[in-house]
């Protein structure tokens, strides 16, 4: 795993949750100190939320609009299966 700011290879895991759906871990490169978060699923399991993934320069706005699109996606394809 790199840190996304400067690319080092180097982290310390601060915080670990455990859900349904997998694992999120808080991060802390060891280089710069920036912190970040990675979902981690394992193999198999269905496609993550896309939102749940989201680069930490997304706006509000942009992240409301993405969710307005998935959600549309997800209407659409359950629409189509009856």
């Amino acid at each position: 795993m790199r840190c996304p700011k400067c690319s080092d290879a180097r982290s310390r895991v601060s915080e670990t949750k455990f859900y349904k759906e997998g694992v999120r871990r808080r991060r802390e490169c060891k280089a710069c100190g920036h912190r970040y978060s990675t979902d981690e699923h394992r193999v198999g399991d269905k496609k993550p939320n896309p939102l749940h993934s989201l680069p930490p320069e997304r706006t509000v706005e942009s992240m409301e609009s993405l969710a307005i699109k998935w959600i549309n996606k997800v209407m659409d394809e359950r629409d189509g299966e009856e």
